[in-house]
């Protein structure tokens, strides 16, 4: 294969579709790899949403008539990705910033939401069942097991291996 410089190379990777990139880009060599990781971590991941749905009711039980809400995180878009990656190893990126909806009901979930993160260090506790989207394709649930549900009582955030959300989303896993 031709050599060609990264800055040439990161030109072509904004043309190609970014489920390719991520499914054949990263196979092709190592200059791909590195420059299709680079691309992915800071153009593709602050396009994401990741959301989660839950019943607002008190009980164990859910029922139709329940009241439901959704808290979805997103990156900020002040903050470039690399900024919010916890070190370049680690592969980890912070959404931080949230919102909650239905407005009318946004105290209830985010009270509901606080309480799931003080039960997140115990891993049964931690919601496995994502709605995740890029950009305004369709939203699809996927199963991530490394996000870290994160915050306090003045905020909420999470956590998330960003190659092990792209895979989930994209559908390949590495080797």
């Amino acid at each position: 294969m031709v050599y060609l410089p990264d800055e040439l190379w990161l030109h072509i990777l904004s043309f190609v579709p970014p489920a390719v990139i991520w499914t054949n880009c990263l196979l092709i060599n190592r200059q791909l790899y590195r420059l299709g990781q680079t691309y992915a971590k800071d153009e593709l991941l602050p396009r994401f949403r990741l959301s989660r749905t839950m019943s607002l009711a008190s009980g164990s039980h859910h029922r139709w008539y329940d009241l439901w809400g959704t808290i979805t995180f997103h990156i900020p878009t002040l903050q470039s990705c690399t900024k919010s990656c916890s070190g370049s190893a680690s592969g980890y990126v912070l959404f931080s910033e949230y919102s909650a909806s239905p407005v009318k009901l946004q105290e209830r979930v985010l009270l509901k939401w606080r309480s799931m993160a003080v039960q997140s260090p115990n891993a049964k506790a931690r919601p496995r069942e994502w709605k995740v989207q890029f950009g305004d394709e369709d939203v699809n649930v996927r199963t991530l097991t490394t996000v870290d549900v994160l915050g306090d009582s003045d905020g909420a955030e999470i956590r998330v291996n960003w190659r092990e959300l792209l895979s989930q989303y994209w559908g390949w896993r590495k080797g």
